[in-house]
């Protein structure tokens, strides 16, 4: 149970550095794609409005919203956040401990459905690629986590 929960945070980490650490494709030209509904480089201000809530936790680069507000793709999670540094959308990440395993498999139906089989998955970690953004879902025994950003140029 630790390990999975380990592995869990060491893959969100990992790609959040992914994100983090090499140059933006919004600093050069203009993205596709989004996060829940919002196209990337959207502040954290047209997120707030746009969803009539204000957020479980606001930080200098990120919106949390928990609970019955964390939505995404129509499924209700327990954490749902909107990661803007310099107040643009640059990744979201939706996590659900209650029924993981329900959550990944609805998941992964939605995104195969609309976006088609995923170019990687390796280790139950699928990776969807579409033109603006790259999707991935991870899965262990206490959690699921489905996390987006935008894809990075070659």
């Amino acid at each position: 149970m630790r390990q999975s929960i380990l592995r869990s945070i060491i893959l969100l980490g990992i790609f959040g550095l992914y994100i983090t650490c090499i140059k933006h494709p919004l600093d050069n030209r203009q993205s596709t794609g989004g996060f829940n509904g919002f196209p990337w480089g959207t502040s954290m201000e047209t997120i707030v409005s746009k969803l009539g809530i204000q957020p479980d936790e606001k930080l200098t680069d990120r919106i949390r919203y928990n609970k019955q507000h964390a939505i995404y793709e129509g499924i209700t999670g327990e954490r749902i956040s909107y990661v803007a540094p310099g107040n643009k959308l640059a990744s979201g990440t939706f996590v659900r401990f209650k029924n993981p395993k329900s959550a990944y498999d609805s998941l992964f139906r939605i995104f195969t459905a609309r976006h088609g089989k995923p170019i990687k998955n390796s280790e139950g970690v699928p990776v969807w690629r579409t033109p603006g953004t790259d999707i991935v879902l991870s899965l262990s025994k206490d959690l699921m986590m489905a996390s987006a950003a935008p894809k990075l140029p070659k």
